[in-house]
């Protein structure tokens, strides 16, 4: 119990194994429907993990550029770092429509605290929490920055009205998204949130005109374009893992 070892592969079987791995450079896991994992689990250099209705006893430290996507519990952390300017985590909920054996809209519990560093990608193709959009729930407390991707499903119809909740924090929640990205938002509309002491939801304005942007804004937001573009690369390749 509590043994780190470099691993590689997959467990797509309702089994128990203990000991987390430590996962590096471009190593992919998989932790299948009804795993469980007793341990520690950290990630580094490209490594990627998906968690599909499974269940983590231990930390989940993302150092780095890395990948982490899917549902089920985590009985501890889930911290993100970043290393230097511009290697940082993305953490996908649920998982990408053409990932086998997941669903595209579910929810991640983390028990303990939650550190959301890099990009935070979420999809969206009802108003039911956790049922048909992605929905997080912490059960320490919540500090926030990076991006937030939303996908939703055009279908939706999104109008003004619109509110979906996204996390609940039994915790203090603490910072916000440094930007938003968002696919399936009609013209004239623009995603914004509402972080409450518990909770963040996504709220809908009426989009402002746009106006010319300042280098150092203009700077900022050329540096985001390139996370947003990381980020829909990855829930494009997560069927690969």
């Amino acid at each position: 119990r509590g043994a780190r070892a470099e691993v590689r592969g997959a467990i797509n079987a309702p089994v128990e194994v203990d000991g987390g791995p430590n996962l590096v450079d471009s190593t992919a896991f998989v932790l299948g429907p009804l795993g469980r994992l007793n341990g520690d689990v950290t990630l580094r250099r490209d490594a990627q993990f998906r968690l599909v209705d499974s269940r983590i006893t231990g930390n989940v430290r993302l150092i780095g550029r890395t990948l982490f996507e899917g549902y089920g519990t985590i009985r501890g952390d889930l911290l993100g770092s970043r290393v230097g300017v511009d290697l940082s985590p993305t953490i996908v909920v649920g998982e990408s429509p053409n990932s086998s054996g997941g669903r595209p809209d579910a929810t991640l519990r983390i028990n303990g605290d939650f550190r959301q560093v890099g990009a935070l990608s979420l999809s969206f193709s009802g108003r039911r929490p956790g049922i048909s959009h992605d929905f997080i729930e912490v059960g320490g407390t919540t500090l926030l920055s990076g991006l937030l991707d939303l996908n939703f499903d055009r279908a939706l119809g999104l109008v003004v009205t619109d509110r979906f909740d996204i996390l609940s924090s039994v915790g203090t929640i603490e910072g916000s998204f440094d930007a938003i990205s968002s696919v399936g938002v009609p013209v004239g509309l623009i995603a914004l949130t509402q972080i409450t002491p518990n909770g963040v939801a996504v709220i809908f304005a009426a989009a402002p005109p746009p106006v010319p942007e300042p280098g150092s804004v203009f700077l900022l937001l050329a540096g985001m374009s390139g996370l947003v573009l990381r980020v829909r690369a990855l829930r494009r390749n997560s069927a690969s893992l």
